[in-house]
């Protein structure tokens, strides 16, 4: 995290804090070498901040390059470094990028797109039941076993 001309280290376990650290963060970076659901990303996203991120796992499911986030190659602290410094200078497509990652998350993770997908979930397995019930019952003749 990166803000108000500070530098946040946050690989420091669990925190309550989270959401206060955030709100100081100018940048968030998430340069991880492995990583299936980064769920710090998620957070910084949904706070709205622009973030640079490793282009792996995760990630790619996620930050969309130059649409709602960066992405940089993992391990190339070059490129996280001149990414975060164009996002610290160039403030208003850092914004840009900020709004459109919260809608990203908000779209995708919201508790109403969560209700939604939990609905169609439920009425297509009750449909498809239903279906199944529905089929006429017919019964077939086993043939006998042989040893």
């Amino acid at each position: 995290l990166y803000g108000k001309g500070r530098v946040f280290y946050t690989a420091l376990g669990h925190r309550e804090d989270v959401p206060a650290l955030l709100a100081e963060a100018d940048v968030y970076a998430f340069p991880s070498r492995t990583e299936a659901f980064p769920n710090g990303l998620i957070e910084a996203m949904a706070a709205g901040l622009p973030v640079v991120a490793s282009a792996i796992g995760g990630m790619l499911e996620l930050v969309e390059d130059g649409r709602n986030g960066v992405l940089v190659p993992p391990g190339d602290d070059l490129a996280l470094a001149d990414r975060l410094e164009e996002l610290l200078i160039h403030e208003a497509a850092a914004r840009q990028l900020g709004q459109a990652a919260r809608t990203t998350i908000e779209s995708r993770y919201s508790f109403d797109r969560m209700i939604a997908s939990f609905e169609q979930l439920y009425i297509s397995e009750l449909t498809r039941r239903s279906a199944v019930r529905a089929l006429p019952r017919t019964h077939v003749e086993s043939p006998p076993l042989t040893r």
